[in-house]
């Protein structure tokens, strides 16, 4: 933001916040505070014997992050529907057209591609959906040994029977992916319809167990070291 944009936010009234402070022995704290913009400072209540108020009386310096009401950030605005968001102009799109042209060498490096997310009310995870053609004559079986072939000496990679049986509950909490896929058969020479359904947990195998995995291996560590132990969970 501007500063007029952040000042034009913060004076539209009473807003809600969440401040990070250090807690004496060194442990983080974080809490909620209703505060508003007064001139120059940012108001709010607290009382002295509080956390707050002997962390912030023995160290004044404290991170905040500002509540955004407007759709799509907040959870409790998607409790109960489902939207699509960024349609056609999501920032992930030119990264998986650049890997796709890698993988099936598209001339120019131009692939044709169509990415549409969705947000859903749950707190962690990813269930995509993709589609695409089979090569002229290729078969199911043919489909059936790549995908094999491609993720047989990943470990936390699973190739299921079906995209039936693929769920976010077989993944939260993990740093596993589950992949199944279904296709037809060749169609007057234009290539069955193949759709592939994949899960897996954004906050671990998409973030914090990927950066795992790849310490591993820069270290020459076992690939799973410290991952094949997690607590996995259902939200």
């Amino acid at each position: 933001m501007t500063d007029n944009e952040w000042r034009a936010f913060v004076t539209a009234g009473t807003k809600l916040a969440h401040i990070g402070l250090t807690r004496p022995d060194g442990r983080p704290h974080v809490t909620p505070v209703c505060f508003i913009l007064d001139g120059d400072e940012l108001a709010f209540a607290l009382s002295p014997g509080s956390i707050k108020g002997k962390s912030l009386a023995r160290d004044r310096r404290l991170a905040i992050c500002i509540s955004d009401e407007r759709q799509p950030y907040s959870f409790v605005t998607i409790d109960q529907d489902v939207r699509a968001y960024r349609v056609l102009a999501h920032q992930h799109t030119p990264e998986i057209a650049q890997v796709l042209a890698r993988q099936v060498g598209a001339a120019g490096g131009a692939v044709g591609l169509t990415f549409t997310s969705h947000q859903v009310p749950i707190a962690r995870g990813i269930l995509a959906t993709a589609y695409a053609r089979l090569a002229v004559h290729a078969s199911a079986a043919d489909l059936t040994a790549a995908l094999a072939d491609a993720y047989a000496d990943e470990p936390f990679v699973s190739i299921v029977r079906s995209p039936n049986d693929v769920s976010l509950k077989q993944v939260v909490g993990t740093n596993r992916c589950v992949i199944g896929v279904a296709c037809e058969a060749d169609r007057a020479g234009k290539g069955g319809r193949v759709v592939v359904v994949s899960a897996l947990d954004n906050l671990i195998k998409g973030a914090a167990g990927q950066a795992v995995q790849n310490l591993n291996l820069v270290l020459g560590c076992e690939e799973n070291t410290g991952l094949t132990q997690l607590r996995r969970f259902h939200t």
